[in-house]
């Protein structure tokens, strides 16, 4: 199986000073993936070249480091990394957030670092220092200290590409789906893990990539089960998941420091979910951070729709604006729509607390496009399609799972 490098992973560049690390990374990673020490130097300092201060240097690529990757993003050092106890640092922090560690080791014959040492040549003898320790510490560094996946770009950095790209832009969902691929569409999980295993045994076996329609935790009895899930496919690039409401209740519940300043309701389906991450708070003191930058990665790499080839992906409903636009979050009512469906706050709630729903935005489907979304449970057993006057189509996938119906997916 060929080696890549996922999102919310740590990425270590190892080589030696004039190996060409900062050209790979930054042919290989987008520019705020790369945290590069002399470019600290430089924003510190005014000058990249000067090498005091060397402590408030490295105090802050740590800092960039733990809050970028609390935030769920990939992050690139780009720095010579030759030494263990400087890489031991990363080391820590890719264990603190039980991550992927990735070395990149690059480098050049010492001959032709020296004809292109450049400013280099202004510190004696650096380049030669460097081949020295990059040489004495290689045995090491390719076996990744025993912990890391190591990629050896030397000698061959132009056909080096394993990036796994970004999922939450139209280009970059077409072309995780390779433009061809099947796609498997899931409806709501809710906590559902015997039945999205059996979903997934079928994505792997018909190669499908999978977008899920949001709505993946609460109700159910495997929520964090199912998070990881979700989460796993998604940073390795073989999934898109589209941002449901009770993803939007909890991201608020997280956001109020895990509860404590929560002003919402905590009702039944969530209140599930809560009991599962309160359990694991108790018992790993690192969970709360573990977590939280999970949660963010899967919300920074989510969309509340998406549109692919003439289908529109939404959680809740459907608009005609939304097919032009490819913005993370909805504005305004697009927003609501794409949480919560179409409500008729003129009529009074429902007993059960469900909004009285309404169907209007149907309409105005456009022959031969078809919306797909999730939320509305119309049926337990089969998804619903609903084909407009003019020819128009909507499909509602929940079917109710952990809410006495089933989970169900359909393929495009």
């Amino acid at each position: 199986m060929t080696k890549q490098i996922n999102l919310h992973s740590l990425v270590l560049m190892i080589g030696p000073s004039g190996s060409g690390k900062s050209t790979l990374a930054n042919r290989l990673f987008t520019k705020n993936e790369i945290i590069s020490s002399d470019d600290v130097r430089a924003e510190l300092f005014g000058d990249f070249r000067i090498q005091s201060n060397q402590e408030d240097v490295w105090e802050e690529v740590r800092h960039r480091i733990n809050k970028r990757l609390l935030f769920g993003q990939r992050v690139v050092v780009d720095a010579t990394n030759l030494r263990l106890k400087d890489r031991q640092v990363y080391i820590d922090i890719a264990n603190h957030f039980q991550i992927e560690l990735v070395y990149i080791v690059v480098n050049r014959p010492l001959v032709e670092k020296l004809e292109t040492a450049g400013w280099r040549n202004e510190v004696p003898y650096l380049i030669q220092k460097h081949d020295d320790a990059f040489n004495s510490n290689l045995k090491a560094i390719m076996s990744g200290d025993g912990v890391a996946t190591v990629f050896d770009a030397t000698g061959n950095p132009n056909d080096f590409n394993p990036v796994v790209i970004k999922p939450a832009d139209e280009e970059a969902f077409i072309a995780n789906t390779k433009k061809n691929l099947s796609v498997m569409v899931i409806g709501d999980i809710h906590g559902n893990l015997v039945e999205l295993q059996d979903k997934m045994m079928i994505a792997r076996e018909c190669n499908l990539y999978v977008l899920f329609l949001g709505d993946v935790i609460d109700y159910g009895t495997n929520n964090l089960d199912c998070f990881n899930i979700v989460y796993d496919l998604v940073r390795k690039g073989k999934a898109s998941i589209v941002w449901g409401n009770h993803e939007k209740k909890l991201t608020k519940w997280i956001e109020s420091d895990f509860g404590k300043d929560f002003r919402g309701i905590v009702g039944s389906g969530l209140a599930m979910t809560v009991a599962e991450i309160t359990a694991k708070l108790d018992k790993d003191l690192k969970f709360k951070d573990r977590f939280t930058a999970k949660w963010h990665m899967l919300y920074f790499n989510s969309k509340q729709h998406f549109v692919f080839r003439n289908h529109l992906f939404t959680h809740g409903a459907g608009t005609k604006e939304m097919w032009n636009m490819s913005c993370h979050t909805l504005p305004g009512e697009h927003s609501n729509m794409a949480f919560f469906g179409q409500v008729d706050n003129a009529l009074p709630q429902r007993a059960d607390g469900i909004p009285n729903r309404i169907y209007n935005w149907v309409d105005d489907i456009e022959n031969g496009k078809t919306v797909v979304v999730g939320h509305d449970p119309r049926d337990k057993t089969t998804p619903l399609t609903v084909v407009n006057k003019q020819g128009g189509k909507a499909i509602f996938l929940d079917t109710g799972s952990s809410k006495g119906g089933v989970l169900s997916h359909i393929v495009i």
